[in-house]
């Protein structure tokens, strides 16, 4: 595997791409839609149309897919992200390429057919549980055929929506393609009917080798096929050699990597108004983490930030207005760098007492990120003062120049044409400030 900087994207999502019509409905009406309640069942477009007719005015319409969901929350926490999914020819698809895009994530690799958009109706029920009927329209076009290495070119890491499973004959070939491209997989187990089709397809794929599987209560116990207990189900997924991420809601989630288990709490809101997208927020969160190369633990705690959030908003996208307070409070999270892939060079950077730094956009990861760019001076206000003898009056002053300017941090002494003075910024290797 290449190293991380050396890839144009951190994150490919391959799915679904489908609008979703939401609607808070009492129990009474789910018998209308047919199935069992929490779950997902394909529908025709006459169903959908249906049920849409008895809802009336109680439709709102949001961008939807699990696997696009995860792809835009990890952009707007600093992942480059980008995605695979066919969508229609009509203004629903327009609509949801056009606003795909503009929340920053990169829409090149859409494939598109004349068919409509598909669609996904989201039934919310007042305990804050989601049923739904899905008609997957032009998303349902997309053939193995069209998979090809290109799809996966410059990727790191693919994640893969487990509603395909429903057409295994493209899964195989989104699993093989990706592996065979290099990339690193995760799969999020979709739904306990996806589960309950695809169980030997997806037992098939965990010994070839997936490197984090997401599944929520009732998919361990749909693929295992009993009752087990939390725990005990993340531990025997992680039998298979990948990490595995047990989703139990407002009772948080278990991760498990060979014979390591740990119990990620949750975060507890006031008001649960739609658990639409939680999974995803929370699987996001966790993927962002990982990738950035921070413990099963942390990784698993920025989830679960971004999980208790998406509940208490209508449908599976946080609002623009909450990323701000979001990234503040994750950023906060990221104080415990001492941790994961990070603790030597934090030991490192104790040891030298460094008190001077680089600034410098284009020297990616050389010793420590600063992650995320926009997060608050505060973070590394307290960073500089605890591992280095930076006077806190300068701290600010630097964090504040840091931000503006998008830049990382790395060590002075450890650029050529350091020689202990400012001169280092005729060497060509940026701006640089003494003090």
């Amino acid at each position: 595997m290449a190293a991380a900087s050396s890839f144009k994207f951190d994150l490919l999502g391959i799915g679904n791409p489908i609008m979703d019509l939401l609607a808070h409905v009492p129990e009474s009406f789910l018998p209308e839609a047919g199935g069992s309640k929490g779950g997902s069942m394909l529908v025709n477009e006459a169903d959908i149309a249906r049920l849409i007719q008895k809802l009336g005015d109680r439709v709102a319409i949001a961008s939807g897919g699990s696997a696009a969901n995860i792809v835009l929350s990890a952009n707007r926490l600093g992942l480059r992200t980008t995605y695979v999914g066919k969508i229609g020819g009509d203004l629903a698809a327009k609509f949801y390429h056009f606003n795909f895009v503009s929340q920053g994530a990169d829409g090149s690799r859409f494939k598109r057919t004349n068919l409509p958009n598909g669609r996904c109706l989201t039934l919310i029920t007042p305990d804050g549980e989601r049923t739904m009927r899905v008609n997957l329209g032009a998303a349902m076009a997309l053939s193995p055929e069209e998979i090809t290495a290109s799809d996966f070119a410059e990727v790191r890491h693919i994640h893969i929506e487990g509603y395909l499973v429903f057409n295994l004959a493209l899964a195989e070939k989104i699993a093989a393609t990706a592996r065979a491209a290099g990339c690193t997989i995760s799969i999020d187990l979709a739904s306990f009917e996806a589960v309950d089709m695809a169980r030997d397809w997806l037992f098939e794929q965990l010994k070839k080798g997936v490197h984090i599987v997401f599944a929520n209560e009732d998919e361990v116990k749909t693929l295992f096929q009993k009752e087990i207990a939390y725990d005990v189900s993340a531990s025997e997924l992680a039998t298979y050699g990948g990490i595995a991420a047990v989703k139990v809601g407002k009772n948080g989630a278990w991760i498990a990597q060979g014979s390591n288990l740990q119990k990620i709490q949750p975060v507890h809101v006031d008001r649960v108004v739609d658990t639409t997208g939680a999974g995803d927020a929370w699987a996001a969160g966790f993927l962002h983490g990982h990738l950035r190369g921070m413990s099963h633990k942390t990784a698993g705690v920025i989830g679960s930030v971004l999980g208790a959030e998406c509940v208490q908003h209508l449908g599976a996208g946080i609002p623009e207005a909450r990323w701000p307070s979001l990234l503040k409070q994750i950023a906060g999270l990221n104080l415990g760098w001492a941790d994961s892939h990070y603790s030597r060079k934090v030991k490192f950077f104790r040891k030298r007492q460094i008190s001077r730094f680089l600034f410098d956009c284009k020297r990616v990861r050389r010793y420590f990120i600063v992650f995320p760019m926009k997060a608050p001076c505060v973070t590394l206000l307290v960073w500089l003062t605890v591992f280095s003898s930076v006077p806190i009056i300068k701290s600010k002053i630097i964090a504040k120049n840091l931000r503006q300017n998008q830049c990382r941090l790395s060590l002075v002494r450890d650029i050529p044409g350091y020689n202990g003075n400012a001169t280092a910024a005729s060497a060509g290797v940026g701006p640089f400030t003494s003090w």
